[in-house]
């Protein structure tokens, strides 16, 4: 009786473990997926910043040139 109530104890701590290992896997999932769309969108926000300088230089450039 023992050795069954021990078998039964054993199956659900570690069905409990699980359980616990998959919700970290899960939250851990989500935190790398928001740091990645932050990285996308800083990415977007850098590129779009140099060509809008790179834009300014040729405006500023080929202003010189007309003149």
């Amino acid at each position: 009786m023992n050795t069954l109530i021990s078998i039964v104890i054993a199956i659900v701590l570690n069905f409990l473990g699980v359980e616990v290992q998959e919700r970290n896997l899960a939250a851990n999932a989500q935190v790398e997926i928001g740091e990645q769309a932050s990285t996308s969108v800083c990415s977007k926000i850098s590129a779009s910043d140099t060509i809008q300088e790179n834009s300014s230089i040729r405006i500023e450039h080929n202003s010189k040139l007309s003149k």
